[in-house]
């Protein structure tokens, strides 16, 4: 399956506290992740923990910073050229 063909759940403020807490529950259902938050480190340790809880899942992170209206911009436009449609949005930064 390609990635036009996934659509996953975007979750803000994943690195950690309830944006990771609610990345941990959709993986565990099986579902495709992007996840973005400001802490490159965060989120390099929370992609590595739900690798072992799904490894099944697709998994895409970027570190932006979502008080630039700029970067939401251009890591916005990156989805669209990558996937056909976003499941869902959780807004937990």
């Amino acid at each position: 399956m390609s990635t036009q063909d996934k659509t996953p759940v975007l979750i803000t403020g994943a690195a950690s506290g309830i944006g990771a807490a609610v990345a941990r529950v959709l993986a565990r259902e099986g579902y495709d992740l992007v996840l973005w938050d400001n802490d490159a480190k965060g989120l390099q340790l929370i992609q590595a923990s739900l690798a072992d809880i799904a490894p099944a899942i697709s998994i895409e992170t970027r570190a932006i910073d979502l008080a630039d209206l700029g970067a939401i911009t251009r890591a916005a436009q990156s989805l669209a050229g990558t996937y056909s449609a976003i499941r869902g949005l959780v807004h937990a930064a």
